[in-house]
């Protein structure tokens, strides 16, 4: 089954979520339910939201500029699938555009697939970016493994977490387990491996997407969920490049009037390079600049202000 579950002949973001959710339940099979129901963040975006400004207003801050200096978080995170942005200078050039319009960014990188670039890594900390950590391996065989051989596999990457002060963690394809989740506990500050509710993704509780635009504590680990559209449907748009600007536009904004973080996900292999890239987020961020204000930072730094500014929902939330 394993084996089965790598090889599956379709790329999971390109298949209808209803057909998705039951392959992977019939892959993974049954996760025992340990009490903490995930149903709590699987509600309406207006109620998620509500929760969150309910929050807010407990521990007395503006529930509509929550966040330090009364601006929008935005987010940008790059999944590094492959060893091709690395090989070729495309992460590289990147972070050094995005840091000279002081952008910071979070990398993923796949822990065991490719040979990794650690003076780069080191590099691209020192211009203000994160790395962070794509599962152990790209493929949909691992978040359905116990979590006692995920710990194992974890536990073997330690010094490479540790060299590189990795803080967070992404599934690929977002593919999560309670197995999973468990065996983050501990090893990392935060997850992101969650979607939006509008992007239907399954979960071991057989529930669809998260209502949240805001980190969440969840099985006592911090999460901070995806809220951007994934960057294979803005490539999609039959606008062409000015209708991918107005889609990563909108879904900012609309991320804004929650007074949510705005986590986007961007692939640099699917892009025709780091310029290319870089100039849509800027122009996309030029015309935000006129709706409202907003500040940068890496994954780390959006869970770490939740936490610090006691706003965190989960569980211990009202």
């Amino acid at each position: 089954m394993p084996g089965f579950l790598n090889s599956l002949p379709f790329r999971s973001t390109l298949v209808s979520p209803r057909l998705r959710r039951w392959v992977y339940q019939a892959l993974a099979g049954s996760t025992p339910d340990d009490g903490q129901s995930f149903e709590y963040f699987a509600t309406a975006p207006g109620a998620a939201c509500e929760v969150f400004r309910a929050r807010c207003r407990e521990v007395g801050i503006n529930d509509t500029k929550p966040w330090k200096d009364a601006k929008v978080l935005i987010s940008l995170s790059f999944d590094i699938d492959s060893a091709w942005s690395i090989e070729t200078g495309t992460m590289a050039k990147t972070g050094e555009m995005l840091s000279s319009l002081s952008m910071p960014a979070t990398f993923f990188v796949v822990g065991d697939d490719y040979k990794h670039d650690h003076g780069l890594y080191r590099a691209m900390r020192e211009m203000g970016h994160e790395i962070g950590l794509h599962g152990l391996h790209h493929n949909y065989r691992d978040p359905f493994l116990s979590s006692e051989v995920i710990s194992t596999r974890l536990d073997r990457l330690s010094d490479f977490i540790e060299t590189h002060g990795i803080q967070g963690y992404r599934s690929p394809c977002y593919l999560k387990s309670h197995q999973l989740m468990e065996a983050l506990v501990g090893r990392f500050a935060y997850d992101s491996s969650f979607r939006s509710a509008a992007k239907s993704v399954w979960t071991s509780d057989g529930v669809e997407g998260i209502g949240l635009c805001v980190p969440f504590a969840y099985r006592g680990l911090h999460c901070l969920p995806c809220t951007g559209p994934d960057d294979l449907e803005i490539r999609d748009v039959v606008e062409g490049r000015d209708g991918i600007v107005n889609t990563l536009f909108r879904s900012a904004l609309s991320t804004a009037d929650k007074a949510g973080v705005h986590t986007q996900v961007l692939h640099l292999e699917r892009h025709s390079g780091s310029g290319d890239v870089v100039s849509i987020l800027k122009e996309m961020t030029d015309r935000l600049s006129c709706e409202v204000d907003f500040r940068f930072v890496t994954c780390a730094e959006a869970v770490r202000e939740a936490r610090q500014l006691g706003l965190l929902l989960g569980d211990s939330a009202p």
